[in-house]
């Protein structure tokens, strides 16, 4: 499955794999998002996890707090 995320289905395999544990899929979700956030945020897949899953929208900011965190440290 994680083959088939595109930046219009990312938010919602994310979702899906945090609902039945599937932890493979939860990781290529979330790395999607993040290396692709700029365009998945603008998806209604996006703004339907903000709404029905704040938490994991919470944990894609984090992991990109983060990494702009370490490239700053870079500089």
């Amino acid at each position: 499955m994680a083959s088939n995320l595109k930046t219009d289905n990312a938010s919602e395999f994310f979702s899906l794999a945090e609902l039945h544990d599937a932890t493979q899929l939860r990781f290529a979700a979330k790395q999607f998002i993040v290396t692709q956030f700029y365009d998945v945020k603008k998806t209604d897949g996006w703004k339907k996890l903000q709404s029905t899953s704040p938490q994991l929208t919470e944990e894609i900011i984090e992991e990109l707090a983060e990494l702009v965190h370490q490239l700053k440290l870079t500089e």
